[in-house]
Formats: structure tokens, sequence, C-alpha cells
């Protein structure tokens, strides 16, 4: 066993941040070599004078990042090679060394291993049959899992009320699809997730804002809104409400109906509100998808629906994409069923929360929004920036943000502000230093506009 322990912590950190830190300097500058054993967690936080619940999340901060490995019986060793870094996929070309901080990426460093999985699958008698058409509701199975997830959300819900569908954006297109035609309005929060208006242009919707304000959509202006005889439904983001952050009371969801209700963040708030689904689960469309909380590429999501839109709603699912991919869905499944998915909701709190803590010190200053477990931030701005004008000014500096007029519907005010992602950086590191630059800027009024005669 290798004696092991930190020359020196980084004090601007939490402690097993720091102590995950130092391990990791050892490793690369070969102090500690593959196939080193570490000292038990109980030893080495006597030996630094920490608890042992801290070296616990140090050591668990290092297996995330593939730099040590645990063994029943044997203990914990460094890995046999230092990991690449995971690339991240991005929306544009960049020069080398820019931190595109624009899209709400989950933290691809705390994903599931997917070897293990595939290697149980290759080893089942029934396997081929994933390679089959099934049922476009998704086969029983996959169906329990999403009740399963969706119970964990909160809602009360059993496989027969359960479509399965190729992540939530495949989702709640089928759901509009349902409950509008071409020229019918949609109503959404004033600034919503971008790819919902992409949709709606898609088949023909209008959407319409409701006002919202720092507890979510405002019950008085979605009423008011109801008036327009055009309207058919509610699409909305109760829990970590992306752009802002907001999480809509209790109190606030028992004045809404008729509604889609996405959840895609929800498991990433631990004791969120109640449900608008468990208030009114005969007219709410509950999407409940696995791609923030346990894998982006599986583009699984789970539909509890109401049981008389039930056909309907499958008809709109065969109409798109006949069913969602068995193997995507066996492999959910598998991880909801086994553990792995709330592991994988408990890591990604622990990683989210740490950015958040980097995030606060540094944007602490400014108007910023956050929510402790939130992958992106709300950041309004001083008044001599503009946004789209801050947007450009940061891209030059070699950082990527969102501006506002992204996620602003319709002719609702665009605010004076940008989306930072903060789950979107490589690391802990790479968001400090982008991180700094945005506050840096902050601070540092625009040169002077144009000369106009």
């Amino acid at each position: 066993m290798t004696i092991w322990k930190p020359h020196q912590l980084n004090q601007d950190q939490p402690l097993y941040l720091a102590i995950a830190q130092a391990l990791a300097e050892d490793i690369q500058s070969r102090n500690l070599s593959p196939g080193d054993r570490l000292p038990p967690q109980r030893e080495l936080a006597d030996a630094i004078g920490v608890t042992l619940g801290t070296v616990t999340r140090a050591y668990e901060e290092a297996r995330k990042k593939g730099l040590i490995k645990g063994e029943i019986g044997r203990g914990t060793y460094v890995a046999r090679q230092l990991p690449e870094p995971k690339p991240l996929r991005v929306n544009a070309d960049h020069p080398p060394g820019h931190i595109d901080l624009t899209c709400a990426y989950p933290i691809y460093g705390v994903d599931p291993e997917l070897a293990p999985v595939l290697r149980m699958l290759a080893d089942r008698p029934d396997v081929q049959t994933l390679m089959c058409y099934q049922p476009s509701e998704g086969l029983y199975r996959h169906r329990a899992a999403g009740a399963s997830w969706i119970r964990r959300m909160g809602l009360d819900a059993s496989p027969e009320n359960i479509i399965v569908t190729n992540g939530a954006q495949h989702a709640n297109t089928a759901v509009f699809g349902l409950l509008a035609g071409p020229g019918d309005t949609i109503l959404t929060e004033a600034l919503t997730f971008p790819n919902i208006k992409s949709v709606a242009a898609l088949m023909h919707l209008n959407l319409e804002p409701v006002a919202i304000d720092d507890q979510g959509l405002v019950p008085e202006a979605f009423e008011a809104a109801c008036r327009n005889s055009r309207v058919r439904a509610l699409y909305c983001i109760p829990t970590l409400h992306n752009p802002t952050t907001a999480i809509m009371p209790e109190s606030r969801k028992k004045k809404i109906v008729a509604i889609i209700e996405d959840e895609n963040y929800r498991l990433l708030q631990p004791d969120p509100p109640p449900l608008i689904a468990s208030f009114a689960p005969e007219r709410t469309f509950l999407v409940g998808g696995i791609s923030k909380a346990l894998a982006a590429g599986l583009r699984i999501a789970y539909v509890a629906c109401p049981p008389k839109f039930y056909k309907r709603l499958l008809y709109n699912v065969a109409a798109t994409t006949i069913m969602a991919t068995p193997l995507a869905a066996e492999i959910a499944a598998m991880w909801i069923e086994d553990g792995t998915a709330e592991q994988s909701i408990q890591q990604r709190r622990l990683d989210a929360e740490s950015r958040y803590e980097a995030a606060r010190r540094i944007l602490a200053p400014f108007n910023c929004k956050m929510s402790r477990y939130c992958y992106y931030a709300w950041l309004e701005l001083p008044e001599f920036w503009r946004a789209s004008q801050f947007a450009a000014e940061m891209y030059q500096r070699g950082i990527s943000v969102t501006p506002a007029d992204a996620f602003t519907v319709g002719y609702a005010p665009v605010p004076n502000a940008v989306r930072i992602v903060l789950s979107a950086a490589r690391d802990r590191e790479t968001l400090i230093t982008a991180l700094t630059r945005v506050a840096e800027t902050l601070v540092d009024p625009p040169a002077g506009g144009t000369c106009l005669v």
C-alpha cells in the first residue's frame, strides 16, 4: 500500500475537491503510478486531519474522473492510465482554447459506464430481440422502468399510462401534435427552451408568452391568456426553469391546468414542490426525460399520459418514429432497475453543487440568478452592456454565452441578460477560467459606439 497524502491543499475550494485535485496532480507528475494502492479512507482522514466524509467525497470525485478505481476486498488503486478528457459536442467550430458555455450539457464526466452493461447484454440469450420492431408504446418492462422513473419524480404512475419516446424533444413534439393544429396557440413562459420554439414553428403553431417572475409562471397572467379562444394548452418547465433557474411553488401549481409539464431537470433538485400532474393528472402530460439526470445519448424519455389521450398520443409516436429505440430503452431500464440511475443523480448533484459554489463566489458582485443543483445561471447585465453586445464581446474573449433573445417568446420583452451554462465547461477549473473572464468583462464598459453622420 502507498503511504500517500497531499503535500498541500488548495484553500480556495472545498476540501474534498482540494484532495481530489492533489491526487490528480500527483498522478500527472508520476509521484503516483498506475496500480499503486491508496490508503484506506479512514487512515487518510486521520493523517490529514479531516472528516471521513470529506475523504469519501474526494475519492468519489477522483473515481468519477477515472483517476482511481476500487475493488471489493482489495482497496482503492490508481487507474491504469490517465483518461483523455471526454470531448463535448459543440454547435460550431471555435478557435483553439475557446470555452463554449451555451449548451446545457449534462455533466458527461459522471455518465454511467457503458461497457459493463453492453457486456451483460451481449451475454443474454434474448439480446437479438432488441433489434426487432416492438410495440410503439414500448415493451412492458421498459414502460415499467418508465413508471418507476416517473414515481421517483413524485407521480403515482403505472406502466399502463406510460409511453416511451426517443427523448423529451420527441415526446413534446408528439404531445403538441395531439393537442393543437396549424394556427392554434400554445402558451408558454415568456422565456422558454429554444427547441420548443422550433417545434412550434415546424408544426405551424403560435406560441404565446405568459409573464414570469422569480417564482416562474404567473397564474394571473396565465388565466388572462386563456381567454384567447385558440389556446389549446400550456407548456412549462416548473423545476429549474430554463433559462431563469426558477422553481414554481406549490401554491402556483394548484392554479395551473391543461398543460405539458416538462420535468427534465426535476430529479437534480432534492425535495422539489409537488408536480402539477399530481393535482390534475387527468389533464396533464408529464414528460420525464433521462438526458439531464442519467444519459443524454440514449435519447429516452417517458410520458405519463392521461388515459383518455393514450391511444391518440400513441398514434403520434407511431407516426413519427414508429417506436423508441429498444436497445436504448433496455439500457435505460437496466440502469433504473439496478440503482445506477439513482447513483447518477447523486453524482450529478455533487458536481453541479461544486460548480455552483465556484460560480457563486465569482459572480457574487453581480445580479445573477443561480440554483445550487442547476446546470446554468441567468446573468442580468449592467446598463452599459446590451445582451447581444456582451455575447459578442465575450466571444472575442474566448467564451460563448447565450443572449436572452434566444429564449424570448413572441413579442414578450427581451430581458437584458444572458444564460451561462455551468455544466458545459469540461471541468471545474475550466469553468473558473471562463467565469473569471465573464466577471472581468462585466466591470469593463464597452468602447464607444460607431459615429453616425
